[in-house]
């Protein structure tokens, strides 16, 4: 508690009172007096100093302290959260004061550890009392808090805050990555190497570790940096995965990659052996030009060496007739075989398939493709032409109407020839083209008289030829 004092007229608050002690003049931290047989206080220069507190993120050990006007910033990495933090409280109080420290803002983020303990030190006396906090769990966050404390001496009290202001790093890059898998294969039972996996990480700090381990029946790794080794020791025929797992940190934060390896194990290499099937196809002449036609599916039919197998399908004729073959892919043991010729008879082609396993080694196999193409059995024309009735007009050339030549049977390739076989021939022209001829009436100014001929057309398909006729009219009408 203050005490008061006069000064011409005006009281005054005593904030210091000196005592002589020998030769030396010393402060008077209390000064008490007798009541009733009770010491009282009447003086007391009560204050709080907190520059000896300090603050550490969990990512370092450098101690943060208090600036003029109670703040303090501490910068820390994610997933840390801030530890070894303590409130240290120096004042003049009696041994009789009480403190408390407690947060009164940003909890629960900010959380007091313990008691208030009081302390001496170096001739200083006090308390203190740890303040943690949770962590961040990304980059550029921020956190504020207000830690208050208060100490009471005989019946006097003075209060005193700090104000936190937690804060991650905001240039970092949080890392990514992965992991690549790893596969092999060995004859036999004993150890080997199955390969190397290698971690591909991006950003986080410029110095990173790498910490490799495995599962899986007898796997083993060993890494240097971003690459390692796997290994199987002895183990029985058979395939064997195991989960590959790196553990990569920077100093500032770890990610953890997973990748797969698998281990093959054969008895012994036993050499492949089989044939491809061959192919037999037919069709008849008159399909359209270009068209491929399927002949048959040759299938390969493998035994032996190291899965999986893979089958390159290729063809070669003996003639000119276009020759095909595909399959789905390179794992696709049959090879479709298509073809296309316009000579009728035999047709044959080679087929070959090269087939090659995991381990190297390949085998050729051929086969033959046969393609008979049929000619189509002839079959006698047959048709007729219907007769043509029309009326020219006056002085004029008049289109009286079109005759058609309807064929069926013969070969596909056919020519028509029409002509005029009898009649009043002169009085009709004759526009033929293909299997139809136009026909036009020349009738005279004031002519009356009606008109007719035979019309003849000759149809030849190379093999035979056919003959129909008709009759052409020209009719004087009103």
């Amino acid at each position: 508690m203050p005490g008061f004092y006069q000064q011409g007229g005006t009281r005054r608050t005593l904030k210091a009172l000196h005592y002589q002690d020998g030769g030396t003049r010393r402060t008077c931290k209390r000064l008490w007096y007798g009541q009733g047989g009770v010491n009282r206080l009447l003086f007391s220069a009560l204050s709080i100093d907190l520059s000896r507190s300090f603050f550490r993120g969990g990512s370092s050990s450098t101690p943060h302290y208090p600036d003029a006007d109670g703040n303090v910033l501490v910068t820390d990495k994610p997933y840390y959260g801030m530890s070894g933090s303590a409130i240290a409280v120096q004042t003049g109080a009696s041994a009789a004061a009480t403190c408390t420290i407690e947060v009164i803002s940003g909890s629960p983020f900010f959380f007091p550890v313990g008691s208030t303990a009081p302390f001496t030190s170096g001739g200083d006396s006090g308390w203190a009392r740890s303040i943690r906090s949770n962590y961040l769990t990304g980059y550029n966050q921020t956190r504020t808090g207000t830690v208050r404390v208060t100490v009471t001496d005989g019946g006097m009290s003075v209060t005193k805050d700090l104000n936190i202001i937690y804060t991650t790093d905001a240039s970092y890059l949080p890392m990514s990555g992965s992991l690549t898998d790893v596969s092999g294969s060995t004859v036999g039972t004993g150890a080997f190497t199955v390969g190397t996996v290698t971690a591909s990480v991006s950003g986080g700090g410029s110095s990173k570790s790498y910490i490799w381990s495995i599962s899986g029946a007898g796997f083993a790794i060993s890494g240097s940096g971003s690459t390692a080794t796997v290994t199987q020791a002895s183990e029985p025929v058979g395939t064997y995965t195991g989960q590959v797992t790196c553990v990569v940190s920077d100093g500032t934060s770890s990610i953890t990659l997973h990748s797969t390896a698998t281990a093959t194990r054969t008895a012994s290499y036993v050499p492949m052996s089989g044939s491809i099937s061959a192919v037999n196809g037919s069709y008849q002449l008159g399909i359209p030009a270009n068209v491929m036609q399927e002949v048959g599916i040759s299938t390969a039919d493998i035994a032996g060496g190291d899965a999986p197998r893979s089958f390159a399908w290729s063809i070669s004729g003996n003639d000119d007739t276009t020759w095909q073959v595909s399959s789905d892919n390179a794992q696709d043991s049959t090879g479709d075989v298509s073809a296309y010729t316009l000579d009728v008879g035999t047709h044959t082609a080679t087929i070959t398939c090269v087939v090659s396993d995991a381990s190297g080694h390949s085998i050729t196999r051929t086969a033959q493709a046969t393609l008979t193409v049929e000619d189509v059995p002839y079959t006698a024309m047959t048709g007729s032409m219907d007769d043509v009735s029309g009326s020219a007009v006056f002085a004029g050339n008049t289109n009286i109407g079109t005759a058609v030549a309807d064929v069926s049977g013969g070969n596909s390739a056919k020519t028509y020839t029409f002509t005029k076989l009898s009649g009043d021939t002169a009085h009709f022209t004759l526009s033929p083209s293909g299997s139809s001829c136009a026909i036009t009436a020349n009738r005279a100014r004031f002519d009356t008289a009606n008109y007719s001929m035979t019309l003849r057309c000759v149809v030849d398909d190379g093999t035979d030829t056919l003959t129909l006729d008709c009759t052409v009219t020209d009719n004087y009408t009103m």
